[in-house]
C-alpha cells in the first residue's frame, strides 16, 4: 500500500499566497521560521516544498508578527492554533484569541468559548486572528477556490 503524499507548493506559490517577496521567505528560513515545518527537511539539489499546513502556519505567524507579537512567540502560537484547528476538523474555527497575563501565562480561546466561558481576570493583552479570512486571502492570491 502506497502512502498518500501531501500536496506541496513551491516557494514561488508560497510567496504569492502570503503576499511576500522571495527574499522575505528566504530570510524567514534563515531566522528559523521553518523549524518544525515539513519544508524544513530539504534534499540537496531539489527545491524546498511546502505543505498546506506549512503555508497556514507561516500565514498565521506572519499575521501575528504584523499584529506586533515577536516571531519567537508567534510561531508556537501558530503551531498550537493549527493543531487545534486540525483536531476540530469537522468544526469551522472562525476566531482564535490569545490572552496574556502579567505572570507570563497565556490562554487561548476558540469561537464560542470566547463568548460562553469567562476569561481569567487580569489579561493584559488579547490578540485575535480570523483563520478563515487568512485562508480566503491565500486562496485568492493562489487563484484557488
Amino acid at each position: 500500500m502506497r502512502r498518500q503524499r501531501k500536496p506541496t507548493f513551491a516557494a514561488m506559490d508560497i510567496c504569492r499566497a502570503l503576499g511576500i517577496p522571495h527574499g522575505t521567505l528566504n530570510s524567514w528560513g534563515h531566522h528559523g521560521w521553518f523549524r518544525g515545518l515539513d519544508a524544513e527537511k530539504t534534499t540537496p539539489g531539489r527545491a524546498r516544498q511546502f505543505t498546506l499546513e506549512d503555508l497556514f502556519r507561516l500565514a498565521l505567524t506572519k499575521a501575528l508578527v504584523e499584529l506586533g507579537l515577536p516571531a519567537a512567540r508567534s510561531q508556537p502560537f501558530a503551531l498550537f492554533a493549527v493543531n487545534a484547528i486540525n483536531q476540530h476538523a469537522g468544526a469551522h474555527i472562525t476566531e482564535v484569541s490569545l490572552f496574556t497575563y502579567p505572570d507570563g501565562s497565556e490562554e487561548m480561546r476558540f469561537n464560542e468559548e470566547l463568548m460562553t466561558t469567562p476569561v481569567t481576570p487580569g489579561a493584559v493583552s488579547r490578540v485575535t486572528i480570523f483563520p478563515a479570512e487568512i485562508v480566503r486571502a491565500m486562496k485568492a492570491r493562489l487563484g484557488v477556490e
